[in-house]
C-alpha cells in the first residue's frame, strides 16, 4: 500500500536522486506467497519500520523466511495519535474541519516528536545499505513527515517535496485503514465519526505538512538548523547526497 521511488526528483542544483534507491510505503504486511518476490527482485537490503512497538506486535513485518536484511526500527512508541489532547479539535467540531485541525495539530508536533529519532535514522540510511524502503502504516503522515526531511537535506526543490507528499491521495487505498482509523476516532470522542471525518483523516493535505515545516521555522529558524539541532552534522548530509544523488 502506497508503494512509490523517489527516484527522478530535482535536486536545487540540478540533480536527481537515483531510480530505485529510495522506496517509500505503507505496512509491509498481508503479502500472499508470491508478493514478497517483488520486493525482493528490487534487492532491498534495508527496512526503515516507523511504527510503533504496539503497531508491530499487531502487524508483523516480513519474517527471515521472506526476506533477509536490514531492519531498522524508528519506534515512536508514543503513538502520536494516541495522545488525547491533540483530538481535542474533534471532540469540539465533529467535522470535516475539526478533522483537518486535528491533523495539522500532529503534524505540528512531528518536529518535537521526531527529533531525539533522526540521528538513529540517518545513521541507519548511511550505513544499513541501499536499496532501501521507508515506511510506517499508510505511509502517509510519519513516513510523509520523515521523507519530507529526507529530501530537504538531499536538497530536493520544495514543490518536489510537496508533490511527494501529496501523491500519497493518489496511489493509497483508504479502505484498507478506514475501520482501523474510525475505531481509533470513536475511542477518542466518544461516538463513531462521519465517512467524511474519516475519510479527512485518511487524507493528506499540503497545509498539514506546511503546518510541520512552519513548526520548524518557528523554532529554529530553518530545516537545515532543525537538523543540527537533531545531530544531523554537514557531513552525514555530503554522504546522504553522494549515496542517494546522480553524479553531476
Amino acid at each position: 500500500m502506497n508503494f512509490r521511488d523517489l527516484g527522478g526528483l530535482r535536486t536545487k542544483d540540478g540533480r536527481r536522486i537515483s531510480k530505485s534507491r529510495i522506496f517509500r510505503s505503507g505496512r509491509l504486511t498481508g503479502f500472499a506467497p508470491n508478493d514478497f518476490s517483488q520486493i525482493t527482485k528490487l534487492g532491498i537490503r534495508s527496512i526503515f519500520d516507523l511504527r510503533s512497538t504496539n503497531e508491530r506486535l499487531k502487524h508483523p513485518g516480513p519474517d527471515s523466511d521472506q526476506w533477509h536484511g536490514n531492519y531498522v526500527g524508528v519506534a515512536i512508541d508514543a503513538d502520536i495519535r494516541a495522545k488525547t489532547s491533540l483530538f481535542s479539535p474533534l471532540v469540539e467540531n465533529p467535522t470535516p474541519s475539526g478533522a483537518r485541525a486535528v491533523m495539522s495539530s500532529i503534524y505540528r508536533s512531528f518536529p518535537e516528536t521526531f527529533s531525539p529519532h533522526l540521528r538513529h535514522f540517518f545513521d541507519g540510511l548511511i550505513n544499513g545499505g541501499t536499496p532501501l524502503i521507508i515506511h510506517c502504516t499508510a505511509g502517509k503522515d510519519r513516513t510523509g513527515f520523515v521523507v519530507a526531511i529526507l529530501l530537504s537535506a538531499l536538497g530536493i526543490l520544495d514543490d518536489d517535496v510537496f508533490d511527494d507528499y501529496l501523491l500519497s491521495s493518489q496511489v493509497m487505498s483508504l479502505k484498507e485503514l478506514y475501520d482501523e482509523v474510525s475505531d481509533l476516532l470513536t475511542s477518542r470522542i466518544g461516538h463513531p465519526p462521519s465517512r467524511e471525518v474519516v475519510e479527512t483523516i485518511l487524507g493528506v493535505d499540503r497545509q498539514y505538512l506546511q503546518a510541520s515545516f512552519d513548526e520548524i521555522h518557528r523554532t529554529c529558524g530553518s530545516i537545515g538548523a532543525y537538523l543540527q539541532s537533531s545531530r544531523i552534522d554537514h557531513a552525514q548530509i555530503v554522504e546522504l547526497q553522494s549515496l542517494f544523488l546522480e553524479s553531476r
